[in-house]
């Protein structure tokens, strides 16, 4: 999915809507950032069904790396240190409130 096709479909809901990502084991969790990640894509194997597709740059790779908009939650987004919005040109728009 892209950014643009993900604003088309948001612009069917409530602009006050929560947002929220799958939790890790079960529920759901709020989004907290909107954050761009540089990924390597394709980098794991289906056989390795417990890791996403993509993941982070850990030293040289042949993988193609694509510059990503990461939806992150409070308990995921620790894991990247993350809590502010930036744009595509990686300028802060929003440094988000601490949530409880």
């Amino acid at each position: 999915m892209t950014v643009a096709q993900l604003r088309e479909l948001l612009q069917a809901f409530d602009p006050q809507a929560r947002v929220v990502v799958e939790g890790y084991e079960g529920g759901f969790d709020d989004v907290r950032a909107v954050v761009l990640v540089d990924l390597a894509v394709n980098v794991h194997s289906p056989a390795d069904w417990y890791m996403g597709a993509h993941d982070v740059v850990h030293g040289p790779t042949r993988k193609p790396i694509e510059r990503v908009a990461y939806l992150a939650s409070k308990r995921r987004g620790e894991r990247a240190r993350v809590d502010v919005i930036m744009d595509a040109q990686g300028r802060v728009l929003s440094a988000l409130p601490e949530s409880k």
